[in-house]
């Protein structure tokens, strides 16, 4: 069904040279985006930086390039295939934090036209750009740093525009693709697995659509049992660490979906249940295949090493720490109600909308824009954004059940919506603004997708909507960085130098201050910086004799037992990080023995050097 956004262009009809005329105009649109996009972003890749996480990066690379290996020899972050990448980085580009961002590039910019070719599928290619464009603003100029989520994010966008290929093909090829981008998405870090399991649902509802016979009440029980327990589970994980918030805003939106997966079978499902689960399984088994492949190519060095227990351990076990230490929480419930008006403009979407209306919304929509630099408005905006998830979703329901689509637009509009609900689970537990960014992309398209199914839908109002929400990211969000995306105005001073990132001229003043100080009084390959100070190591060229990069990954030590392991290492200097992020500070155990091994000391900013005279 073609959108009715605007009205069908000429060369959208039917006909060989129409066809052709579509043809350039999406690949010159495609190159446009993508060439704008990388052209908007290139002044942000060496912009701003997050020291404890860029520095904890790029320590995992400095370690693995030393012969170490994660989980066995120091605590990893996160899964731990992207450190080998970052190593390669690091080795290929020097030692410096910079070396990451470009790593980082290269996936953003592989990325844009794989989004760009999913809006191309609901919307014109003009809207398409449009769209591509905002879900840019909204990610990385925000935070260029090589994180595990953003490569999360990609993967997704991969593995959705491969699933989607193989409904146009059939080729199972595909679903194998499909299956190796959540399969890397894994490897990066293990949240890659929702988009696994909406995959596989997605797989599931592409079952039931090429199936055909009798109702079989033993596959709508099946599907029925599974969605029930994937909702509660769902519930189950969410409620006890964002409340009632994160159920209704992070649990809704996938529930609903695999909900409809379960609801579908029961109102068009047919055939036997062996039969269909065989077929079934020709979906899902490619699918997984593929996601095995990365898996088991990051599981050699651990299997050669008889280390699979430690990866186990700490893929699976140590992050639990981080429920303690590392939670965010979600705005109140009640700001729900804040997305509320677009809600309702998406259930009304048959009504006319003439330019008298339009033009009040525009120029309604432009003074809001305005004064986006003054906190309610800011926060308003934002607070809107946020929820609109659940809009997608109820907009997905209500178009599923309503509008008679054809197959491959069913499909796409359903496997847009599991991406969108499952990947957007990263924001559990640590609910912070710039996690809404790693789903953001994909909540905008399939908010596009429900728009552009819904027939008759007055184009211009969401149209003018969609601009609105790029040009906050623009001019409200991009000015600023991480520490204030959807907090608040800010614009970030990057007047300063870090290893080849431009930073805020206080950070750079104290940590030229502080390497100072360590070159001064560091007399051998090792120095002791913490909690929550990777950074230091790095930037000193100096080796962590701990294998903690967060000190909350791990037990403190006594203040006896560390200073055994540093004067094992021939440590002189000791830098104390005074106000750690996510680790509680230093016990007075700890510093006292410190103190004592390391009598001399200055203070530079948030830190403490400690030497022995």
């Amino acid at each position: 069904m073609q959108t009715a956004w605007p009205a069908t262009p000429s060369w959208c009809r039917t006909g060989a040279a129409g066809m052709r005329s579509r043809v350039r105009l999406d690949t010159t649109t495609l190159v446009v985006v993508w060439a704008v996009a990388v052209a908007y972003v290139l002044p942000f890749v060496h912009r701003g930086w997050v020291a404890h996480d860029d520095g904890a990066f790029a320590q995992s690379a400095l370690r693995v390039l030393a012969g170490e290996l994660p989980h066995r020899d120091f605590d990893e972050l996160y899964t731990g295939g992207l450190t080998w990448v970052h190593a390669a980085a690091m080795w290929a580009f020097g030692p410096s934090l910079a070396s990451l961002r470009l790593v980082f590039l290269a996936g953003f910019v592989a990325w844009v036209p794989a989004y760009h070719l999913l809006a191309a599928r609901f919307v014109s290619p003009p809207l398409a750009a449009l769209t591509t464009l905002t879900a840019v603003a909204w990610t990385v100029p925000n935070d260029f740093s090589s994180r595990p989520s953003w490569y999360n994010l990609f993967c997704a966008t991969f593995g959705v525009l491969a699933l989607l290929r193989h409904v146009d093909t059939g080729r199972r090829r595909w679903l194998v693709l499909a299956g190796v981008a959540g399969g890397l998405s894994c490897a990066a870090k293990i949240v890659g697995v929702y988009f696994l399991v909406a995959g596989v649902l997605f797989l599931v509802y592409r079952e039931q659509v090429l199936s055909s016979g009798r109702r079989s009440r033993a596959m709508i029980v099946l599907k029925a049992a599974a969605a029930g327990l994937l909702g509660a589970a769902l519930v189950w994980t969410i409620a006890p660490v964002l409340g009632a918030t994160g159920v209704v805003e992070l649990a809704l939106p996938p529930a609903a979906m695999a909900g409809f997966v379960a609801w579908s079978e029961a109102r068009d499902g047919g055939g036997d249940l062996g039969p269909r689960l065989r077929a079934l399984a020709a979906l899902v088994g490619p699918f997984l295949a593929g996601a095995a492949l990365p898996i088991a190519l990051l599981l050699v060095p651990f299997v050669r090493a008889g280390a699979v227990g430690d990866l186990v351990r700490g893929v699976f076990v140590t992050p639990q720490q981080r429920i303690a230490f590392a939670t965010f929480p979600l705005p109140p419930l009640v700001a729900v109600a804040v997305a509320v008006p677009y809600g309702l403009l998406l259930a009304r979407a048959r009504a006319p909308w003439t330019a008298d209306r339009v033009v009040p919304l525009a120029a309604l929509l432009a003074l809001l824009l305005a004064a986006t630099r003054v906190g309610p408005a800011f926060s308003a905006v934002w607070l809107s954004a946020q929820p609109l998830a659940i809009v997608a979703a109820l907009g997905a329901w209500l178009v599923l059940t309503t509008v008679r689509l054809s197959a491959t637009a069913r499909q796409e509009l359903v496997l847009v919506a599991l991406a969108m609900g499952f990947v957007g689970l990263v924001q559990v537990p640590y609910a912070a603004p710039m996690y809404f960014a790693y789903a953001a992309p994909l909540v905008l398209l399939a908010l596009v997708g429900v728009v552009a199914r819904l027939p008759h839908a007055p184009g211009l109002p969401h149209v003018c909507v969609l601009a609105f929400y790029g040009a906050y990211a623009v001019l409200a969000l991009n000015p600023g960085y991480l520490y204030d995306f959807g907090l608040g105005f800010g614009r970030y001073e990057a007047t300063g130098t870090v290893s080849g990132l431009h930073v805020r001229p206080d950070h750079a003043v104290v940590y030229a201050d502080l390497l100072d100080l360590v070159r001064r009084h560091r007399r051998g390959p090792a120095i002791f910086a913490g909690p929550d100070a990777p950074e230091v190591y790095v930037l000193a060229g100096a080796r962590n004799p701990t294998r903690t990069l967060f000190d909350f990954l791990a037990p403190e030590p006594t203040g006896e037992a560390l200073v055994a392991t540093l004067a094992a290492h021939d440590v002189t200097v000791a830098v104390v990080n005074e106000e750690p992020f996510f680790s509680h500070p230093l016990s007075d155990d700890v510093r006292t023995a410190l103190a004592r091994a390391y009598p001399a000391s200055a203070r530079v900013g948030q830190f403490v050097v400690r030497w022995k005279p």
